[in-house]
């Protein structure tokens, strides 16, 4: 997969996306991990991301609402 392919991976846990991150990564895909909702809104409206991973249990919003969220900005 050439590296144009960008994911997005929201958690607030390093240790329990690292082994998830690792694996995109030797796939090459260019992959961005946030630690907040407020961060991963920021990139998606500064770069083009092709998928997101969000944890479902997030430490201020739940991942139904993150969704949402991207789903309302991006007009989706």
């Amino acid at each position: 997969m050439p590296q144009s392919f960008h994911i997005a991976v929201c958690s607030n846990s390093d240790s329990s996306v690292k082994k998830t991150i690792e694996y995109l990564e030797e796939k090459n895909y260019k992959v961005t991990c946030v630690k907040s909702d407020e961060e991963l809104l920021d990139i998606l409206t500064h770069e083009q991301i092709n998928l997101v991973i969000v944890e479902l249990d997030y430490k201020h919003k739940d991942g139904i609402t993150i969704t949402s969220d991207i789903r309302n900005i991006k007009n989706i």
